[in-house]
């Protein structure tokens, strides 16, 4: 594995691989940071730990709801496709978030246009953000460009379903009295672990443009409580699982009713409460299995942390494909030496550092995947 310092110099030799290929997104929570907060606990002990733990043990029920308290307090009520569309024009941090959604989208249409028609014209993003970042952009960058064609799996009208087969069609542009035919580029979205407009109903997943979250509201001092986690986390599960039960003081039990209405994969490593849920996660993992395997394939990975074992488990047996290349951008020191343990062995795996000059924080956030893409706008 290769770890690349990326300067200004670099950007467009990282682009131009990108080019021509079969293009692929993995895109994690870091993503909508710090607009969404992560459920980092620290390096011992993770949520989904604590989330699996309490929740097997009745005893522990007190803990179970306040930990789905904190989840969606988090990581889901500021998602929803209303709060996006409300905030982003207030909160400042909603904003920049959303435009870096917009600036992606765009600079992977500018991508996939400059292809040949001998090339590909067609991305799959693979994302386990619930957060509907990615259809707002789409929205946004749609109502001044219909000539890319945004998928995400759905089919019908009024009632639509999501279904994989979908993700499997090509879209053309055809002129009057068929004279020319051409191939529109097409972005796909793959919501690994759901989304927050996903609803389950007779074994079939539906898409609503209707508020599905309930109005939640958090009273002072239960979003003290739950700001207040880390102060509870101690040497193994079982104790920090104590310190929870013995000093939160509200009752959160109204929240995880709320959070178990949602069609989404909940924090903990037995992932599925529904039977449909499970179906639709392993059946986009198969397609992610097959773009893996395809000749002249491209992943790269954002704000992914790599924690979730059973799609790292799944990378790591597709990068015996010497056609596929792997980018992970690195958000900082920390992360590089984590995906060194995870993928240090593998020659196709480059780890993406950013060295761009004349920034302070030389973090590897949205703006620097960005100007990846973008190729610094040369």
């Amino acid at each position: 594995m290769m770890t690349e310092y990326i300067t200004h110099e670099k950007l467009r030799n990282i682009l131009e691989t990108l080019e021509g290929k079969n293009i692929n997104f993995l895109i994690g929570a870091g993503a909508s940071m710090p607009y969404l907060q992560s459920l980092d606990l620290g390096d011992d002990i993770s949520f989904e730990d604590l989330y699996e733990a309490s929740k097997k043990d009745e005893s522990k029920q007190k803990v179970y709801e306040y930990l789905s308290a904190c989840f969606l307090y988090n990581s889901i009520i500021k998602g929803t496709y209303e709060k996006i569309h409300e905030e982003q024009a207030e909160n400042d941090e909603c904003k920049k978030i959303a435009q870096q959604y917009q600036l992606f989208i765009k600079n992977l249409y500018g991508i996939l246009r400059r292809n040949s028609i001998q090339q590909p014209k067609r991305a799959n993003i693979f994302t386990t953000n619930y957060d509907m970042f990615f259809e707002y952009s789409f929205d946004e960058i749609g109502k001044n460009n219909n000539n890319v064609y945004f998928n995400d799996g759905s089919y019908g009208f009024i009632n639509k379903t999501v279904s994989v087969d979908r993700f499997h069609i090509k879209v053309s542009n055809v002129g009057v009295d068929s004279r020319f035919e051409r191939e529109m580029p097409i972005i796909n979205l793959m919501k690994l672990h759901g989304s927050l407009n996903w609803k389950s109903e007779n074994d079939k997943i539906l898409l609503s443009n209707k508020q599905l979250l309930d109005k939640i509201s958090f009273n002072n001092n239960q979003v003290s409580e739950i700001i207040d986690i880390n102060s509870f986390i101690a040497d193994s599960v079982d104790e920090t699982l104590l310190n929870i039960e013995n000093n939160i003081k509200e009752d959160y039990s109204k929240f995880m009713n709320i959070l178990n209405k949602l069609s989404i994969v909940k924090p903990s490593k037995n992932k599925f409460s529904e039977t449909v849920l499970e179906e639709q996660y392993y059946q986009m993992l198969r397609i992610f299995i097959q773009e893996m395997e395809r000749n002249q394939s491209v992943l790269m990975a954002f704000g992914f942390s790599f924690e979730d074992e059973h799609i790292r488990s799944i990378l790591k047996r597709s990068l015996s494909n010497p056609n596929l290349l792997v980018y992970i951008i690195c958000f900082n020191e920390k992360a590089t030496n984590k995906y060194n343990r995870y993928f240090g062995e593998f020659e196709n795996v480059k780890l993406i550092v950013n060295a761009l000059e004349n920034q302070t924080e030389k973090v590897g956030d949205f703006p620097f995947l960005n100007k990846i893409l973008g190729g610094n706008n040369l």
